[in-house]
Formats: structure tokens, sequence, C-alpha cells
């Protein structure tokens, strides 16, 4: 980054995503801000330096998600473990509904390779697979659920067709399963949090 436009398109991105991490609960910025400033300092010079149009464009997308994602379900299980009929609701609507639409614009609107997109887009459908299960056993939002799963099974149709069997031959489905994973496990948690905690407390009333 050898000139002071780079240098101060970082600096006031900096700024900017340390205002967007107060989404966050006092505890969590105060265990990982720092660090998680850092990180995203880094992440914008490589940006810049890289000289990748719309490259710190598509940095922000991701972080505004990422950031809506975590700091929605790090503060709804905090007040799920203080009870609320409404903030359950609430939370299930982020969950199951919410967490899919912002990932699938996240995907979407990142410049990356075509087999890359593909990869993610099949772990956003296998999420979305296993998150119908789940929206039907617990009987919430599962119309939404099947709705938002048709709408990422549809993108990952259209971009196989326009990729052709060479490209999607290098998309690793074991990677895909992992990321898949790696979304539907903490959601899941969430999940439980909302279903489960107002279960322990009217429990914990009744043997009082």
């Amino acid at each position: 980054m050898n000139d002071g436009r780079g240098r101060l398109r970082v600096e006031w991105s900096v700024r900017a995503y340390r205002v967007l991490c107060l989404a966050y609960p006092r505890r969590f910025r105060d265990a990982f801000g720092r660090d998680m400033a850092l990180d995203f300092a880094r992440f914008c010079r490589d940006a810049v330096d890289s000289r990748r149009r719309f490259a710190l464009t598509a940095l922000w997308i991701g972080s505004i998600v990422d950031v809506a994602v975590n700091a929605g379900a790090l503060r709804m299980a905090k007040y799920t473990e203080r009870g609320g009929g409404q903030i359950g609701a609430a939370a299930y609507s982020l969950m199951l509904i919410a967490v899919p639409l912002l990932l699938l614009a996240k995907i979407v609107g990142q410049p990356v390779p075509a087999n890359l997109q593909v990869q993610r887009l099949t772990a956003l459908a296998v999420h979305c697979a296993l998150m119908i299960l789940v929206a039907a056993s617990l009987g919430r939002r599962v119309p939404a659920t099947l709705g938002i799963a048709v709408v990422v099974a549809t993108a990952v149709f259209v971009d196989l067709a326009r990729l052709g069997l060479k490209l999607t031959a290098t998309v690793s489905v074991s990677v895909a399963l992992f990321d898949a994973l790696r979304i539907s496990v903490p959601v899941l948690v969430v999940l439980m949090l909302v279903t489960f905690a107002p279960v322990r407390r009217a429990e914990h009333a009744s043997g009082a």
C-alpha cells in the first residue's frame, strides 16, 4: 500500500468497522474486539494492495453479513436466557430465514472463482435441507424455510448450468459438506437454546 489514498481508505474502513462491531455484546467486544479490528485492517490492506476492482467492497459485504449473523446469534442467545416469547419468535426468524438469505447475498455478491461460488452455494443448499428438517420438527417457519431452500437450489443449478462439467468437476463435495456444518452447527445451537431454555426455566420454577 504505497499511496496515501490507499492508507486513508484502510483507516476509514477500520474506523467504520469498529462502529459496526458495536452490534456485538460488550463482553464479546472486550474479549475479541481488538483482534477482530486488527484482522480487518490486515484484510483491508490486502484488498487495497491487490488493486482488484471491488476487492474492498467485497470485503465489506462479507464483513457486514458476518457481523449481522454472528452478533444477532450472540444477542439472541443472551436474551433467550432472560426469557421472552417475542424474542424467541424473532430468533426463529433470524436463524431459519435471515441467516440463509444473508449468506446467499454474501456468496452472490463476492467476486470469487466460479467453482468456489458453486461450492459455497452447495454448502448453503445442504444447510437449507437440514433446516427444513429442523423447522418441521419444531413446527416453526416451515413454508419460509422451504421457499429459501428452493431459491438456493435454483441458484446452484443455474451456476452448474453456466459452468459446465469441466469446472464443476473441481468442486469438492467434502469441503462443501464441511462448510455446511460450519453454518448449521451454530444455528442449531441457538435454536436449541431458544427451544429448550424456556422449558428448563419452567421446570425450575415448578420445582421451586
